[in-house]
């Protein structure tokens, strides 16, 4: 007999639910900020009220050892499982224990979700090096081709080990701007306050920073769009003390900014934004100079980029790992579903 078990629920309001969430997610270090109960709860609340979503609990024995939040879509015809991992999420939401709490792992999940939602299409987003593990094993993936249809990285510091060691390239990258800056006027940089207005004041100048470049580079503003503001207001202004709120001034005026979050001694570079009238002086930059630092001199041990391309990520970082969105499905559903989202993506 199988000591595993799961359970389908769909409020994320479930107090039983909110419980095993956030002890899976303190208790694992695979979990990223993007697996809190925190992230998600204001997720569903804001971003995807509007879906009908799931929760999927693996449970061994009486522990609950991962949660899978998905949501079901009709995509021409075809009933297709999203695990999450949105636009806004930079890797997947599932929270769970490390793999070795799915040793002997008997559980075949797709036959589950398969007889209780009527599809064996599933769509895995933004998926880790260790979240993939798990998928396999669960998922019986081993046995199944899956195809992927995006991949990224994900790129990360060591900071206590390697920060100094990487000082003196990020000085080369700095230097020269903080120079000419110091002629301009005087900086001044402020870490992780905890003053509320100053909070709200680099909440708002972030958005409007952010607000000009995806306008300059004609992309879809997002701070446009209700629901993602109001989940950026939630997480960010009323949520945990683990939101992190660090700027830098030339004289009295704010030219970078950066709103982050801690996970025990892990840092992730969430929401980076600078006045582009200054970009010629790499304020954004010079701005990370000055976090990294402050950062290591207390104790922080990664500093996690999060995923992107930019070239300053890959110079400053001394380790990556890929970030794989792939599906499993007929064969029918593999061949259309990346028209689905070449045309998605020029529609958004």
């Amino acid at each position: 007999m199988t000591k595993f078990n799961f359970k389908i629920s769909k409020d994320i309001e479930d107090d039983c639910l909110k419980k095993n969430w956030n002890s899976i997610y303190n208790h694992s270090d695979i979990n990223s900020f993007f697996s809190s109960y925190e992230w998600n709860h204001n997720l569903f609340k804001y971003v995807y009220c509007d879906k009908k979503s799931y929760f999927l609990s693996i449970y061994n024995a009486d522990e609950c050892i991962c949660i899978i939040p998905f949501y079901v879509l009709n995509i021409l015809n075809l009933k297709v499982i999203f695990i999450y991992g949105d636009i806004i999420s930079d890797y997947s939401t599932i929270v769970s224990q490390d793999i070795s709490y799915f040793e002997d792992f008997d559980i075949n999940l797709c036959n589950i979700l398969q007889s209780e939602l009527k599809t064996k299409n599933i769509v895995f987003q933004k998926i880790t090096n260790q979240q993939e593990l798990i998928i396999k094993k669960i998922f019986n993936l081993n046995h199944i081709t899956a195809f992927t249809i995006y991949k990224t990285f994900q790129r990360k510091l060591k900071l206590i080990d390697d920060f100094y060691s990487f000082k003196a390239k990020i000085n080369s990258d700095t230097k020269r701007c903080l120079r000419k800056l110091h002629l301009k006027g005087k900086l001044k940089y402020i870490f992780d306050t905890k003053d509320i207005n100053l909070q709200k004041l680099i909440f708002n100048t972030t958005l409007k920073f952010k607000s000009l470049q995806y306008q300059r580079t004609n992309q879809r503003n997002i701070f446009n769009e209700n629901k993602y503001l109001n989940f950026y207001k939630s997480l960010l202004l009323e949520s945990s003390n683990n939101i992190s709120f660090s700027s830098l001034y030339l004289d009295n005026k704010m030219i970078s900014a950066h709103i982050g979050y801690y996970k025990n001694k892990k840092y992730y570079y969430i929401f980076p934004s600078y006045d582009y009238r200054f970009k010629r002086y790499s304020p954004g930059k010079i701005l990370l100079e000055y976090l990294l630092r402050s950062l290591s001199e207390n104790k922080i041990s990664i500093f996690d980029f999060t995923i992107g391309d930019e070239n300053y990520k890959k110079n400053w970082s001394n380790s990556s790992e890929d970030i794989k969105s792939f599906i499993i499905g007929s064969y029918y559903f593999k061949f259309i579903f990346r028209g689905y989202i070449s045309l998605k993506s020029i529609l958004s």
